[in-house]
Parts: structure tokens; sequence; C-alpha cells
């Protein structure tokens, strides 16, 4: 008898561990980001207004930007702008965010939001939504290492897609 349970034990372990095994395989994905707006963005030091631009990615080698878009001055820009990101999740997981301020000579950050992507793909509420199509958009706060305090926040909405869907299936502007 002791035998047979001990064995029956290492069977339930051999099945947990090939659950998990596949549960947590990497997959390719596609991440589409839609960042609409920004609002109540910090001014510069001197008080005027920045000239934002967006920095999006996920491996920092493979940054997407909007800097050669012209956005006027202001605290609080529209960007309408969408991106799509491959990944392998879970692994390429930290999906980054950042608003900066353009000047003729340099560039400054504004403000990040860092969105873990892993966190969305294992939660049954957030993947459900996504199924039925209902995804709200975010207003996510803008945090600046140098800085305690927000730096505005930003509207958007992020989807997760399996790398062929999101072949057969182009992202929508």
């Amino acid at each position: 008898i002791y035998w047979v349970m001990l064995l029956k034990q290492v069977q339930v372990i051999f099945l947990i561990l090939q659950n998990l095994k596949k549960m947590y395989a990497e997959r390719a994905c596609k991440v589409r980001v839609y960042v609409y707006s920004a609002q109540g963005l910090a001014p510069r030091p001197n008080g005027s207004h920045p000239q934002p631009f967006l920095k999006v990615y996920n491996v920092p080698e493979r940054v997407r930007t909007t800097r050669d878009t012209a956005t006027a001055p202001g605290l609080d820009p529209d960007f309408y702008s969408s991106f799509e990101l491959s990944a392998l999740l879970p692994g390429q997981s930290r999906l980054h965010i950042e608003v900066w301020d353009y000047q003729l000579l340099s560039e400054t950050l504004i403000g990040e939001t860092i969105i873990d992507l892993e966190d969305r793909l294992f939660s049954k509420e957030w993947q459900s939504k996504q199924v039925d199509g209902v995804l709200p958009r975010e207003i996510r706060a803008l945090q600046n290492p140098g800085n305690v305090n927000n730096q505005g926040f930003l509207t958007c909405k992020i989807e997760i897609v399996e790398r062929k869907f999101g072949i057969a299936n182009p992202m929508i502007p």
C-alpha cells in the first residue's frame, strides 16, 4: 500500500510540473500599444511648456519613438500613436512608455510608466476582457527617477496577442 501511495504522489507531482512547464513556456507575442494623450505634464524648469514625444520599448535595443512627429508644445498633448512590439513572454515583460521633452540640442525625460506584461498575460480577468474586446483605456501616472512627484498622466491601452494571430490580424492604427 505504501508503494502504491508513493507512486500516486509521484505521478501527481509529475503532472503538476508538466502543467507548470506548459503554463510558463515562452510564447512569441505581439504587444500592441495605443497612446492617446497625456494630461498635466510637468513644465520645464523655466516654466515654459515642453514639446513632448514618446519612446516605447520592452527591449532597450528596440526603442520606438514619435520624436520625428511634430507635437505642439503643451502640458496636455494628444499623441494618438500606436506601436506594435514583438515580445517573448514570459521574459521580455517590462513595457516602458516614456514621455520626453524635445529641445533643439537635447532630450529630457519628463516621466515614464512601466507595465508588467506578465501580470496581464496570466490574469484571467484581463484575458477575458481582451477576448471580449472590452479592454479599457488606462490612465497611468508618469514617474521620473529624479522627482518624487507625478510628472503627469498618460492615457493608453495595451493588447497582447499571439504572434500568429497578430500576423493574421494586423494592428489597426
